[in-house]
């Protein structure tokens, strides 16, 4: 119902107004719908900052929208217009973009070409790459899968917590807790059978291997003046003085201790 007007006539007791009853109906009429109408307070709907701030007597009081970095706000007779400038509407137009917290990817990824410089730790369930090529200052916690190749004069400093897939090209300094699952290339050829207590390393041809060392003299070589055969000094040797006319030579043994049970047999000399 809207506010009724009371006629009020050109003069008064002209016959031409509202008599006193009908003015006063619409008297009633008209505080009934201020009652019904009136404002009384505002509320903010939504979940976003708050435009009605408070009322005062009959001023409501409503806050300003304030422009604030890289955001402008203009309005007209009707409107008001929040915009960026067009130079940061994407990442790729900003020449220097800057996080001012975490970054959540939602369960995206990271991808495209180019490098990620990280001064700190990275911490990963799972480091998944082809090549991961350059410095990694820092602790890895988590999975390692690729290849992590280390740049000429440069190493890998920090701690690898987890699992390595891949070539690993650089320096470690550190421990490494277990190879169990991987062969490092600079030992292929070291065969992975447990050695028994006394023995050593031993070349097979084709692999090192567990082997025990012969004790004895395996080898007799020959000196100044002096030949020996086989030439190997392996075997029956002969030993033979050279030059002839009596120029001889000198057969050094030094000092020999006989074990129990051994002797040494010269023959003829």
């Amino acid at each position: 119902m809207a506010i009724q007007l009371i006629n009020l006539g050109t003069y008064a007791n002209d016959g031409t107004g509202d008599d006193l009853r009908t003015a006063f109906e619409k008297t009633k009429d008209n505080f009934t719908e201020l009652d019904l109408t009136r404002v009384i307070s505002a509320d903010n709907l939504g979940s976003g900052a708050p435009v009605f701030k408070e009322k005062i007597a009959n001023n409501l009081k409503l806050r300003s929208i304030k422009n604030g970095l890289n955001i402008t706000v203009t309005y007209t007779d009707n409107e008001i217009s929040i915009a960026t400038p067009d130079s940061i509407n994407a990442v790729e137009e900003d020449p220097n973009p800057r996080l001012g917290g975490n970054l959540n990817l939602n369960g995206n990824q990271i991808t495209g070409s180019g490098n990620i410089l990280i001064s700190g730790n990275v911490q990963a369930q799972t480091v998944t790459a082809t090549t991961l090529n350059g410095n990694l200052t820092g602790n890895v916690t988590g999975n390692v899968t690729g290849i992590i190749t280390a740049l000429s004069g440069s190493s890998l400093i920090g701690s690898v917590t987890g699992n390595v897939v891949g070539n690993l090209t650089g320096d470690v300094t550190g421990t490494v807790s277990s190879i169990s699952n991987h062969n490092l290339d600079g030992l292929a050829d070291v065969s992975s059978v447990t050695p028994l207590v006394g023995q050593a390393l031993v070349w097979g041809g084709s692999t090192w291997g567990p082997g025990t060392i012969v004790a004895g003299v395996s080898r007799i070589i020959a000196g100044t003046n002096v030949s020996i055969s086989p030439t190997g000094g392996t075997g029956e040797v002969t030993i033979s003085s050279l030059g002839g006319g009596g120029a001889g030579g000198d057969l050094d043994f030094g000092s020999f201790l006989s074990p129990s049970g051994f002797t040494l047999d010269l023959g003829s000399f």
